[in-house]
């Protein structure tokens, strides 16, 4: 279990450290004060594999904008690398800022090519445990054709300084990430539960029995 936290750099976080975490946490506040980037920092605290670097990317569908990558650095600064610590492990996010993309969508309906856009096409997440041993993560994104993004995965793992091993693996995608961080079915499942007066009653009853403090349920698909 995670006890303590900090989190520099990282999205709309400058500087923040978080203490005495229990089994069950809740995080509190107005609109707009970084409660999802602290959520987002913990999470890629504890990646598991490359792909989950794209469901981070996906849960706000900002995998196929021009400045995804970008959008892991404090004020997008590429200069300002991220950084995450808790308990001597660390994960460090880096972007090589002169490795770029040429972004040129592909209107199949009126089969034009539309206004281009370029990015950085390369993020690495560097994780380094209180060992020594350094996993690094790095996600490479494409465009081989028309229409289609194509995210490059390598993870090298360097359990001391004389060894390093490397997992490559490609995915291709057409605009939106097949493997959805939603389940499309479960949204869709629960915008009809929603939306049937009974069905709705009976979800909230359910839900009240976690907490009494549940007023409504609403659905907001963004």
């Amino acid at each position: 279990m995670i006890n303590s936290i900090e989190i520099k750099n990282f999205k709309g976080i400058k500087d923040l450290k978080l203490e005495d975490f229990s089994k069950i946490n809740f995080f509190v506040g107005k609109a707009n004060t970084g409660k999802t980037s602290i959520l987002e920092a913990l999470y890629a605290f504890l990646l598991k594999n490359p792909n989950d670097i794209i469901q981070l990317l996906d849960v706000r569908k900002i995998h196929v904008d021009d400045d995804a990558f970008q959008s892991f650095f404090y004020d997008y600064d590429l200069n300002k690398k991220p950084l995450i610590e808790s308990d001597k492990n660390k994960l460090k996010i880096d972007c090589d800022k002169n490795i770029s993309y040429t972004n040129v969508p592909f209107d199949k309906q009126d089969n034009l090519i539309t206004e281009t856009s370029r990015g950085i096409n390369e993020i690495n997440f560097i994780y380094e445990n209180f060992q020594g041993v350094e996993t690094t993560f790095n996600i490479k994104k494409t465009f081989p054709n028309p229409g289609q993004i194509q995210f490059q995965q390598t993870m090298n793992l360097r359990p001391n300084k004389n060894k390093e091993i490397k997992i490559s693996m490609t995915l291709s995608v057409d605009f939106i990430y097949q493997n959805s961080f939603y389940d499309k079915n479960l949204i869709n499942h629960l915008s009809l539960i929603l939306s049937d007066k009974q069905k709705r009653e009976e979800l909230k009853r359910i839900c009240k029995e976690f907490s009494d403090d549940i007023e409504e349920l609403s659905f907001i698909d963004g």
